[in-house]
């Protein structure tokens, strides 16, 4: 407590809040320090500083993302409490008074300008790296998956700009299924939108899983194809994104692969989720076109590449499923029985490859 007002104690990496969403409090640093994301702007934030108080007051959402940098202690302010914060802490009040002015562009006569329209305005000139005629989709992911998400601070390996990205909270998930393809489905959240990263500044795309992993080498071979290619506009996801900028952001990535010179299996890997994500939106013929992309890298990772026995099995597995959607169900069972050829391995994955085949078998043709 001080004076009367309870201190909230936020851990090392807890958000204090997400950008898009209502601002239903602000936060007074009491100790600790705080890092404040607002695109490409990087603020930090210590004792006595003040967060979320210009959007609290005028009741629009957070304009950017609050992030502990270290073990933090606040005074976490609303219309309950607020009132009580000044009778008992005036001079504390009066910092954050001074702090909200100090907020606000030009002095007190100038407005905040509102938050940008939910759906951010992605630039001509990034959209023109999605194929011709690729669909256009303003589908968006409902506000309650920040539940699995958190805010979390990261920067480029290859322009060194930090920005503020979505984590995905995986202890919180539960999986419904496994499809025979290996795509997870998951309970009232789909893992597929939050699963590229991308630099606002230089555009550096990366699946989250491999984004900070990158070598002085290849981030050097990057910035030059970037200069070499360059594109024109900053990219930044909506609060609640759009399907249109998860698809951008695809294919962000797979631009990266190019420059980077990557492996057959992760050009596949990223055209599988487009298929999903294809199959999702009903458009069959993309999903038709992504799963031809697809197996022709996997079938190039095949000849070039080296994996474990486990790690063959499941690629084939992969290609018999991307064969039956494209209506090659005997080339879907020679990649089955190469699954049951393989010595060593996965008895798990030699079980499913041998359902599968029955499955088939009796199925009509």
């Amino acid at each position: 407590m001080l004076n009367g007002i309870a201190v909230t104690e936020f851990r090392r990496g807890e958000p204090l809040f997400v950008q898009g969403h209502p601002a239903r409090q602000m936060y007074f640093i009491v100790a600790g320090t705080v890092e404040l994301v607002d695109g490409s702007k990087t603020e930090k934030h210590t004792t006595g500083g003040v967060l979320g108080a210009v959007e609290f007051l005028r009741q629009e959402p957070y304009r950017g993302s609050a992030l502990c940098v270290t073990d933090t202690s606040v005074l976490v302010l609303n219309e309950e409490n607020l009132s009580d914060f000044f009778q008992r802490q005036p001079q504390l009040g009066l910092i954050l008074l001074k702090a909200v002015v100090a907020r606000i562009p030009n002095g007190a006569d100038q407005t905040i300008p509102a938050q940008a329209g939910p759906v951010q305005q992605l630039p001509e000139s990034l959209l023109e790296i999605l194929p011709p005629g690729h669909p256009q989709s303003e589908v968006r992911r409902p506000a309650s998956d920040t539940d699995f998400l958190y805010a979390k601070t990261v920067e480029c390996p290859v322009c060194h700009a930090a920005f503020s990205v979505f984590s995905i909270r995986e202890s919180r998930l539960v999986t419904e299924k496994i499809c025979p393809d290996f795509r997870v489905i998951s309970s009232n959240f789909e893992l597929l939108w939050y699963y590229a990263w991308v630099c606002p500044e230089c555009l550096y795309a990366q699946p989250y899983t491999q984004f900070e992993q990158l070598s002085p080498m290849v981030a050097g071979r990057i910035r030059g194809q970037q200069q070499r290619y360059p594109l024109k506009g900053q990219f930044q996801f909506s609060s609640n994104r759009t399907l249109q900028e998860v698809f951008l952001s695809y294919f962000l990535v797979l631009r990266t692969f190019e420059f980077m010179n990557a492996p057959p299996a992760q050009f596949g890997n990223m055209w599988l989720r487009l298929l999903w994500l294809y199959e999702d939106l009903g458009d069959q013929r993309w999903a038709r076109q992504a799963a031809e992309k697809a197996l022709a890298y996997f079938n190039e990772a095949v000849m070039t590449g080296l994996r474990s026995d486990a790690g063959d099995q499941k690629l084939f597995l992969i290609m018999a499923e991307l064969s039956l959607r494209l209506d090659r169900r005997s080339e879907a069972l020679r990649y089955l029985r190469e699954v049951l050829n393989i010595k060593g391995g996965s008895e798990r994955y030699r079980r499913q490859a041998s359902d599968r085949i029955h499955d088939l078998r009796i199925a009509p043709s």
